[in-house]
């Protein structure tokens, strides 16, 4: 695996050190440490911004970039973030502050049509600590389309997708519609679905549900 750090500069003012795209093959995968590397903490006062996007072959065959938090270990008020755009700006897919891994540090992949992801920390005055590694690589794993609900029941219904050519789906669905973010816990995991079908039960009656599917990337 490849490391890569941001650009590292002494503590006192906020430092911006982004703007950099790194491109990513097929066959690659890196390691994202934060500017102290694997070894040391990271510096105050720092926003550090980097985008990874598949290479040109890459792109062209589908693939999206995938990451997934190995350690994070943050200072209370330090902030790290993951949007599926290369401004790092829209369509924030992660916003964590706690001091600890996100709570499900399986996997964030980009839905976006270049396939990129920009990873953003941003590091206070008073406090340091260890940092994060991420792995980051390609995968084969695009956006399930043309949900649909059919048979539907009293309490039951039976939901259908164009398949990705994913090996398992995970599916959310609620009451309110509030499109949930990466992170939320699946109200059916990775493993119950297999195929681009699934059947709903033990609904409530004359309740409207709201429902998320998506491609299970770290079976695939």
């Amino acid at each position: 695996n490849s490391v890569i750090a941001p650009i590292q500069s002494g503590n006192g003012a906020p430092t911006v050190c982004s703007g950099t795209t790194v491109l990513v093959g097929t066959t690659e995968s890196y390691n994202f440490y934060d500017n102290g590397g694997p070894t040391d903490e990271y510096n105050l006062s720092q926003i550090n911004q980097l985008t990874f996007k598949p290479d040109a072959a890459a792109i062209a065959g589908g693939y999206r970039i995938r990451i997934q938090f190995i350690y994070y270990t943050g200072a209370a008020s330090d902030k790290i973030e993951v949007f599926d755009d290369s401004a790092g700006l829209a369509n924030q897919l992660l916003n964590h502050t706690a001091t600890t891994i996100p709570a499900q540090p399986y996997y964030l992949s980009s839905a976006s049509a270049n396939g990129e992801l920009t990873i953003k920390f941003t590091s206070d005055t008073p406090t340091n600590a260890a940092g994060y590694n991420i792995k980051v690589d390609c995968v084969l794993c695009t956006k399930p389309i043309n949900l649909a609900a059919s048979s539907i029941g009293t309490t039951t219904a039976t939901l259908n997708w164009d398949s990705t050519g994913a090996s398992n789906y995970e599916l959310y669905y609620s009451t309110t519609n509030t499109t949930p973010l990466s992170i939320a816990i699946p109200t059916v995991s990775f493993g119950s679905i297999t195929t681009n079908t699934y059947g709903l039960t033990g609904l409530s009656a004359s309740q409207t549900y709201y429902v998320w599917v998506r491609s299970y990337c770290g079976a695939n």
